[in-house]
């Protein structure tokens, strides 16, 4: 029986993760994710600080269905997004 919650559970955890290749885009508002004419906001940011903005990156990422936290200078720009996702890795 542990078994079978054990292997529901990796199914659920893993089905929530996903991978693709993806445009970096930076602007004053904070880093995005790009993929079929749709942006991304990247909660964990830091970790696409060594891209360059509009470079393909393959990526695993989770959906975050909480709003990030907004750090340093906030510029009054709108930038249009699907939603809020968390990268894991980037290749």
């Amino acid at each position: 029986m542990k078994f079978l919650t054990f292997l529901f559970s990796m199914m659920i955890l893993l089905s929530c993760t996903k991978q693709a290749d993806m445009i970096v885009i930076k602007d004053c508002t904070g880093t995005y994710l790009r993929k079929n004419d749709k942006d991304f906001k990247v909660c964990n940011e830091e970790l696409l600080n060594e891209y360059e903005d509009e470079q393909v990156v393959t990526i695993t990422y989770t959906r975050v269905d909480e709003a990030c936290k907004p750090e340093g200078f906030v510029c009054e720009l709108y930038h249009q997004f699907e939603y809020y996702i968390e990268v894991e890795t980037v290749q």
